[in-house]
């Protein structure tokens, strides 16, 4: 039976990306590149993934580039308001 530490290591190393994924796997004594329905499936669960996180760090990056500008429009909005 698996530590708690070790389902840990494993859950921190599981990923949606099939080559993170097939290199976990062989660790773990399973070729994924041998069965049929795994090869026949990476490409489009690897697209599905990329877009994924595409999308992901584009929203990020958004949230990043406006939060300076969410901030000092409360603050202009709060001086309007109060009058400081």
């Amino acid at each position: 039976m698996y530590k708690i530490q070790n389902l840990r290591r494993i859950d921190n190393e599981i990923s949606g990306n099939v080559g993170k994924t097939i290199s976990l796997f062989s660790r773990l004594g399973v070729n994924l590149l041998s069965i049929d329905k795994f090869n026949d499936n990476k490409d489009i669960i690897s697209s599905i993934v990329t877009q994924r996180n595409d999308v992901v760090h584009h929203i990020d990056d958004v949230i990043i580039d406006s939060y300076p500008l969410l901030i000092s429009d409360r603050g202009c909005k709060k001086s309007c308001v109060y009058g400081n």
